[in-house]
């Protein structure tokens, strides 16, 4: 997984907008801003590309689904094309979130992107906060109580560092990785007989794969129930974050090895039969 040292990510309400800094200019994705105020993305895209007015230009940026084109904009045209849109020609279930960011989402990315620019460089040379020292111990051992795989632990790393306003340069741009899918594309592309649903529960069996659990977000005192390749697991793929969730995992299994996989699997659906 690529990590780009110039990308980073804002919050706005509930929503991940991804920005990047290229050649001293900050430039913002506008599907995720699109789509976040309730819009089309296709009818804005191509409104953006026919004015010819944004400054708008296609970057690879790193997202939960991998190194994706999209199309950016300055941050400095952002405004501009905010206030192109038109509440009241807008669905009234929409409308509120139209306002919202024409009124907010520029003043947030800007001053994020300041205090990026003049964050302290001497939180390197000199003492770390007790506060980047204690978010660097948790997430050492999250990664270890979860097994993730290096990618999962550089990302996490880079978001503790941004967290804390240090610079994130020295951290290596990518991590070497074999290519891993998803259980349930794996066993397409493979034409098994059975679903992800069978295979977990004979990897289970196997001691390839357990099932953890996590805190609710939504219910107090009840627990969700999550995915991760144990130690022996480790052989055959990786824990990856999830999506979902930042606080549980998600197995991805390595191409290569799984008609390994696969077989132990079948044997184990063989014995059954026999």
């Amino acid at each position: 997984m690529s990590f780009r040292k110039n990308q980073d990510v804002v919050s706005f309400y509930n929503r991940e907008l991804i920005t990047i800094e290229v050649e001293g200019e900050c430039f913002i994705a506008m599907k995720p801003v699109v789509e976040g105020m309730g819009l089309d993305w296709d009818a804005q895209r191509r409104k953006i590309k026919d004015s010819g007015r944004y400054g708008d230009t296609t970057l690879p940026l790193q997202t939960v689904g991998g190194l994706q084109e999209m199309v950016c904009i300055p941050l400095t045209k952002l405004s501009g094309w905010l206030f192109s849109i038109n509440p009241e020609k807008v669905n009234e279930d929409r409308r509120e979130s139209v306002i919202r960011y024409q009124e907010e989402c520029f003043e947030v990315l800007h001053n994020h992107w300041v205090k990026r620019v003049q964050a302290p460089q001497e939180q390197l040379s000199g003492q770390p906060s007790q506060t980047l020292v204690d978010s660097m111990f948790v997430a050492d051992a999250v990664a270890k109580m979860l097994r993730m795989d290096d990618s999962s632990k550089l990302k996490m790393t880079y978001k503790v560092c941004q967290d804390n306003q240090v610079p994130t340069g020295f951290l290596p741009d990518y991590v070497d990785d074999d290519i891993t899918q998803s259980l349930t594309t794996l066993l397409k592309q493979h034409d098994a007989t059975i679903g992800a649903k069978t295979a977990n529960k004979i990897l289970e069996e196997l001691g390839i794969l357990e099932t953890l659990t996590r805190p609710s977000t939504k219910k107090e005192g009840e627990k969700r129930p999550f995915k991760s390749l144990t130690e022996a697991g480790l052989k055959y793929g990786k824990n990856l974050i999830s999506p979902h969730n930042p606080k549980e995992t998600q197995p991805h299994y390595y191409a290569k090895t799984f008609p390994e996989l696969l077989d132990m699997i079948n044997k184990v659906l063989q014995e059954d039969v026999d």
